[in-house]
């Protein structure tokens, strides 16, 4: 039995590494970077663009980035929003109340498209 728990839950930290690992790649690799939002706005010289990156450690490689980004992330340190600027982990639960009320209509409204998409 013991067996079986270590299995499962070695399988769930890989699994949950792997997300983490597709989650930051995507964030990083997007066109433009993580930086690109702030860029879209016209606000900020190149200079800034710059200096903003390295004190955001934007200019080390990826595996050092990853790293430190999933240190942060174990630590509860989820960082800032880009778009708010407001801690991650406030934007998120913020967001969180209105899961409830969304969460029963769902698999009820799955019931009544699934239908319609097949053509019944």
């Amino acid at each position: 039995m013991i067996a079986l728990l270590a299995r499962r839950f070695m399988t769930v930290a890989f699994r949950l590494l792997g997300v983490s690992v597709v989650g930051f790649l995507i964030l990083n690799l997007a066109p433009g970077g993580p930086l690109s939002l702030l860029a879209a706005t016209g606000d900020m010289s190149q200079e800034d663009l710059t200096r903003l990156a390295t004190q955001m450690g934007l200019n080390d490689s990826l595996p050092v980035q990853y790293a430190r980004w999933l240190g942060q992330m174990l630590e509860g340190d989820w960082g800032r929003s880009y778009r708010d600027q407001l801690p991650v982990l406030e934007v998120i639960a913020s967001r969180l109340a209105n899961t409830p009320s969304l969460a029963p209509p769902a698999p009820a409204s799955a019931v009544v498209v699934r239908p319609l998409a097949r053509g019944s």
